[in-house]
């Protein structure tokens, strides 16, 4: 009796039309861990040959059965990448990302809302890149019709799901990789990099006009759209059906679609750059890490107010940092963009820095994408580059002491220097990745905290209160248990005096001060309250400090 190989078990099931069918639905499930097993199971079993013969078959039936399957999910791929509701672009995404991977080698499948000229002498290669040209032509002009008609855009013709589909070709599908010349890599990162910038300032802009108290649909709810071999031709859509349809919903509604739409833009922008330094780091120039970095990335981290935008900016500099600092077969990275990105953050820290006297600068609460930019970038650096991180330290501790002499100089519609270089330093003291590297700092930061006390600014007090609760557990050696304030969570007065004597030093002069200006019934420049703040809290989380 013949022996039956894993191959000979899995074929039939595969083959089998109900099976093929069910695995493909479950790559557009909304729920991310069903997508990526289903994708997994495709993957494998084309990789054993399940499929991989299908277009090579001797009986004509399955071949074109087979053929019809692949036509009419690339259809249902292209519909969902459409949507405007995001499970359903990323589940539309991934499954053309499978399709591409699992497809027959002789078949060649072109959707109609791809113009793809096709002839008798398609190949593997031609055939992917048209794919991806098409896919950025698409993104162009999609592009195009939401500057003329957002709220349309929105509903019909959303960018998010296309950028999606195409980073999952350009980095995922490894079929389209192994077929993509280093020369057109190049010229489509070249494209990306001025396409992303550009969406990024339309999706800034509009949500700008929006903040200012215009309507987005009011200012492009109701545009005409162009259909002429420019833009691109909606075909069997009929544009002014769906605006008459969109009108019957309620204005605030419609509002957060298209608010919707922007925030999706700026996220996938982010995450494509991030993906394709990723993946191509040998053939992005320095000029695209660039122009990625200041008008994609960190343009969005200070400009949007969205977290969602946010913090895909932040994770998306995170992999740039990473791959800047960590160059494949160098130890100390890539110099030229390690160079880039310091420039940057000085550059940042120096109009900071000079907002004290000149304009300000509004944000959101504990310096939003401030704050999320300098923790991002100080996580990664790595090596003999830590002095990045001393002189970034140094400049907001600097930042932060600086005094406004008068109330009247502070607006309450803007945030203070000193306010953000506070917020910034609490988001960078609980980052855990920079544990160590605070760890014998820890004293200088809460004697800028104790002096920032003294401010008639009440932002200025809350930041500098907001940063030292979150170092004073640090300093007191606390673990986080249900009882912090318990004796066997803190160390004796002994080990605090040892390791913090530059700032006992500075609250016995505190308490000089206050002695001083008891006797002589004097105004001691708000030292009583540094004092009352510095004792009040320290005694509240170290009972043992008491005695």
């Amino acid at each position: 009796m013949a022996t039956r190989t894993n191959e000979d078990v899995i074929l039939p099931s595969f083959t089998c039309r109900t099976t093929f069918n069910s695995l493909l639905f479950c790559s557009v499930n909304e729920m991310d861990d069903i997508r990526l097993s289903s994708s997994r199971i495709l993957i494998l079993l084309y990789q054993q040959k399940s499929l991989h013969d299908i277009g090579s078959s001797n009986c004509k039936k399955d071949v074109q059965e087979y053929e019809k399957l692949f036509y009419l999910w690339f259809d249902l791929a292209i519909k969902l990448i459409d949507s405007p509701k995001a499970s359903d672009m990323e589940g539309g995404a991934d499954l053309m990302n499978i399709l591409l991977e699992i497809r027959p080698e002789k078949v060649f499948y072109v959707p109609k809302s791809l113009k793809f000229e096709q002839d008798d002498a398609v190949d593997s290669q031609r055939y992917h890149e048209q794919i991806i040209n098409d896919l950025l032509l698409k993104i162009e002009k999609q592009f195009a019709i939401a500057q003329q008609n957002i709220l349309y855009s929105s509903y019909k013709q959303p960018i998010a799901g296309s950028i999606i589909a195409l980073t999952h070709c350009l980095v995922d599908c490894c079929r389209v990789k192994a077929d993509l010349s280093s020369s057109f890599v190049f010229r489509t990162i070249s494209i990306l990099e001025s396409l992303y910038s550009r969406l990024v300032v339309f999706a800034l802009d509009s949500l700008a006009e929006s903040s200012g108290g215009k309507s987005l649909i009011a200012r492009h709810g109701h545009g005409s759209v162009q259909c002429n071999d420019d833009v691109l031709s909606l075909e069997s859509v009929c544009v002014e059906t769906v605006i008459s349809e969109l009108d019957k919903q309620d204005h605030s509604s419609l509002h957060q679609f298209v608010l919707s739409f922007l925030w999706h833009i700026m996220k996938t922008c982010c995450w494509s750059a991030a993906k394709l330094i990723q993946q191509y780091s040998a053939e992005i120039t320095d000029e695209h890490f660039k122009s990625f970095l200041i008008h994609t990335v960190i343009t969005v981290l200070l400009r949007t107010r969205h977290k969602g935008a946010m913090e895909s900016a932040q994770e998306a500099l995170g992999v740039m940092t990473q791959c800047a600092f960590i160059k494949p077969n160098s130890l100390r990275g890539d110099e030229q963009r390690i160079k880039i990105v310091e420039d940057q953050l000085y550059d940042i820290l120096n109009k900071l820095e000079s907002t004290v006297h000149e304009h300000r600068i509004s944000t959101t609460r504990r310096s939003a994408g401030y704050a999320m930019l300098f923790t991002s970038v100080c996580s990664n650096i790595q090596g003999r580059h830590s002095f990045i991180r001393e002189i970034i330290i140094e400049k907001l501790l600097k930042i932060a002491t600086v005094k406004v002499e008068r109330v009247q100089d502070f607006d309450e519609s803007s945030d203070l220097p000193s306010t953000l270089s506070l917020h910034i330093l609490h988001s960078l003291v609980q980052c855990s990745k920079l544990n160590s590297f605070f760890e014998t700092r820890l004293s200088i930061v809460a004697i800028v905290c104790l002096q920032c006390f003294s401010s008639k600014i009440w932002s200025i007090r809350n930041a500098a209160l907001q940063l030292f609760g979150a170092i004073v557990p640090k300093i007191l050696g606390q673990k986080k248990v249900k009882e912090d304030s318990s004796v066997f969570n803190s160390i004796t007065a002994g080990e605090f005096c040892s390791k913090n004597t530059s700032l006992i030093c500075y609250i016995l002069k505190i308490l000089s001060i206050c002695c001083e200006s008891s006797q002589k019934t004097l105004k001691s420049n708000y030292s009583e309250r540094e004092a009352e703040f510095t004792f009040s809290y320290l005694g509240h989380k170290c009972p043992i400090l008491n005695n």
